[in-house]
């Protein structure tokens, strides 16, 4: 039941999967047979092709393709999933070839992370062709990797997209603060919103329509709420339900277009830029903006990365409300110089498949920034690291990034 369970896990977000019941259209595609049960797809979901010009539900097409994780032979555990799997390049691996039975297509695991999916573009793709060019022009701004994060078909999450007028009023009225790479960061970050923590499942409009708090990838404390909205008659799984009501800590927006298939990302078009801060009360005269937005003054934050160090407290020990509180515990420790925190309400997932609690925060000590230098990075990147870190940067000269070490000494939040 649980190997049964965890197929299912992977190809929800592909097609609806279930056991046919007597009467079932001939129309149903059957999967194969296993254990005596005959699974079948009843309804593919639909997603934008790479053929489609603009991205809309009216463009979009049936799509069966799976995105099964590769097991363990003997516990049939998953470590590393498709993402990473295709991240490092083992997409033409021998153990890639292999298939569970449940597959609708005996041809691999990681169908769509690996690009072998032909009916389905990824993320860039499809804000691409809603006509947004000011979310991506945002991205590329931040010199980030959130820009191969998205260009990759096997990400998973919802996408909320501002329009380019939100963008350009946001951008004329504050200036300034869009245009330092890390605070800009930090906004997009609070409109990529990840699976739901207790179910996994994408925020598509159905469930935003029921109400709710919806977290974000924001390394910061503010969250979104949707309005409950009356589902309209007639919907299907596809949803498309616009006109919900979206709010966070400083204003609100309202959904247009929903439920983009991005193949395993869902992306959703909004009328308004959301702030997650107050841009008029919580701008920095200093030179790091993002250290005063997030409470952490006296430290130097680097969203996505792992400090290299020795432990003082083990974050499991040591839950906090906040990176400010992180911070705050790190300067009231004895031999504290520097922090790893996990500001994600469902927990920080290592490709490894680690999951660090929400609110854990390690506490280190860093030899090179003891020395007046800047810290040394086990691992960094939008894809592999979902933790911050801040370092005590109070008489300290910023220093270039080091190259990641090969065995990362942190264990952040571990």
């Amino acid at each position: 039941q649980l190997y049964m369970l965890e197929a299912c896990k992977d190809l929800q977000t592909n097609a609806e999967f279930s056991t046919p019941r007597s009467g079932v259209s001939s129309a149903t595609v059957v999967v194969n047979t296993h254990n005596g049960e005959t699974f079948a797809y009843l309804k593919p979901h639909q997603t934008v092709p790479p053929s489609a010009k603009t991205a809309s539900l009216a463009t979009s097409e049936n799509c069966i393709c799976s995105d099964a994780d590769p097991r363990s032979d003997d516990t049939l555990l998953v470590t590393y999933d498709c993402y990473h799997q295709a991240l490092y390049g083992n997409c033409n691996a021998t153990f890639m070839k292999d298939y569970l039975e449940e597959l609708v297509q005996n041809d691999g695991y990681c169908q769509i992370s690996c690009g072998r999916c032909k009916c389905c573009s990824a993320p860039w793709d499809v804000i691409q062709k809603t006509g947004s060019s000011r979310f991506l022009q945002a991205v590329a701004a931040t010199n980030s990797s959130l820009e191969a994060t998205l260009k990759r078909p096997g990400y998973t999450g919802t996408i909320l997209i501002p329009s380019d007028a939100a963008f350009e009023a946001a951008l004329a009225k504050y200036p300034g603060l869009l245009q330092d790479p890390a605070v800009l960061l930090q906004v997009l970050k609070f409109h990529i919103l990840p699976p739901e923590p207790r179910t996994r499942g994408l925020w598509t409009s159905p469930f935003m329509a029921v109400g709710g708090t919806l977290f974000s990838l924001y390394d910061g404390a503010a969250s979104i709420r949707s309005a409950k909205t009356a589902l309209p008659a007639g919907l299907t799984a596809q949803g498309g339900v616009t006109g919900i009501k979206l709010t966070g800590p400083v204003n609100g927006a309202t959904v247009v277009q929903s439920d983009l298939r991005a193949c395993k990302t869902v992306v959703t078009t909004l009328d308004s830029l959301l702030w997650p801060f107050d841009p008029a009360t919580r701008l920095s005269a200093t030179a790091d903006a993002l250290s005063t937005l997030l409470g952490a003054s006296g430290y130097a934050l680097a969203p996505n990365a792992q400090i290299n160090g020795t432990q003082v407290a083990a974050g499991s020990g040591n839950t906090q409300a906040s990176v400010q509180a992180c911070a705050a515990s790190c300067a009231k420790a004895s031999a504290c110089n520097a922090w790893s925190y996990c500001p994600q309400m469902g927990g920080c997932r290592f490709p490894d498949g680690t999951t660090v609690n929400y609110g854990s925060c390690e506490l280190l000590h860093s030899a090179e920034v003891a020395a007046g230098e800047g810290p040394a990075y086990g691992s960094s990147g939008f894809d592999e690291v979902p933790v911050i870190s801040g370092w005590a940067s109070q008489g300290v000269t910023p220093a270039a990034e080091k190259a990641p070490a090969t065995n990362p000494v942190a264990t952040a939040g571990r």
